[in-house]
């Protein structure tokens, strides 16, 4: 067989175009019968895996690069007694940099597909890398060179949390989420002294954007105006009127997962 012809990809590919500015991924059954994530690129595909390092490797035998530098940050610790003169090198910083942008790639197909808990937990870690960099990276430009990226990471950790409530039909909690997340990102901004930028902050935006249709799907919500209504109620101690606005929450949330779910 010509090897040149049978690592083809063009198969694969058929059918399944880039769309530029979009987003196109899909989940398929690998060869080692798991499942695998795929999201096409304008010259091919990436393949990844849907937990541990995206590509799948395990360097230094441990599940990431990150876990690396930490276990010889402990190693370090146990030994001096301290984390005093533990540092990252140029390079470290760069490979955490490049393994950061693995999992980039997977939290942003993952939120296309809906999958929000695992985009939680990626841009949570890539949240921990940041940390760890900005701690113990050896120069000022090491420290501070990855935190350009923090407030969209925080963005996209936000928007999942929001969208998972959202899809439990908890729009408080997804307003709540919007509201941390923005919060942070002000946070961010405090730390490095540019508070002025906060307001114009692309992902500060978007966010206060979803903010405003949560709460308008929270007007739109019978259970949400019912529930302030029973509140009011309580607060004003007619008990009788509460009791019977608890009961009429409870049968629509009964009939709510009655319902068929979407196909």
């Amino acid at each position: 067989m010509d090897t040149r012809t049978s690592r083809d990809i063009s198969p694969i590919l058929e059918g399944w175009d880039h769309i530029p500015g979009q987003v196109v991924a899909r989940k398929i059954i690998g060869l080692d019968g798991g499942e695998k994530l795929q999201l096409r690129v304008e010259l091919g595909v990436f393949q990844m895996e849907l937990a541990g390092r995206p590509d799948g490797k395990n360097p230094h035998d441990v599940e990431s690069l990150l876990d690396y530098q930490r276990d010889r940050l402990r190693e370090h610790s146990n030994l001096h007694g301290s984390d005093m003169d533990f540092h990252l090198t140029i390079q470290d910083c760069e490979d955490l940099h490049s393994e950061g942008i693995q999992y980039y790639y997977r939290y942003l197909a993952l939120f296309h597909l809906g999958e929000y808990n695992p985009v939680i937990r990626d841009t949570a870690r890539n949240l921990e890398m940041l940390d760890f960099v900005k701690e113990y990276g050896s120069k000022d430009w090491d420290r501070m060179t990855l935190e350009q990226y923090r407030p969209y990471i925080l963005m996209m950790n936000t928007r999942a949390r929001a969208s998972r409530s959202i899809g439990g039909g908890e729009h408080d909690e997804a307003l709540k989420a919007v509201v941390e997340g923005i919060d942070n990102i002000r946070g961010f901004f405090g730390t490095i002294n540019q508070r002025d930028v906060f307001e114009k902050c692309n992902e500060v935006v978007y966010l206060r954007n979803l903010a405003e249709e949560i709460v308008k799907q929270m007007k739109k919500d019978p259970i949400h105006q019912l529930r302030e209504q029973m509140e009011q109620a309580v607060q004003h101690e007619e008990y009788e009127r509460a009791a019977e606005l608890r009961d009429r929450i409870r049968r629509l949330e009964e009939e709510g997962q009655r319902e068929p779910s979407p196909n």
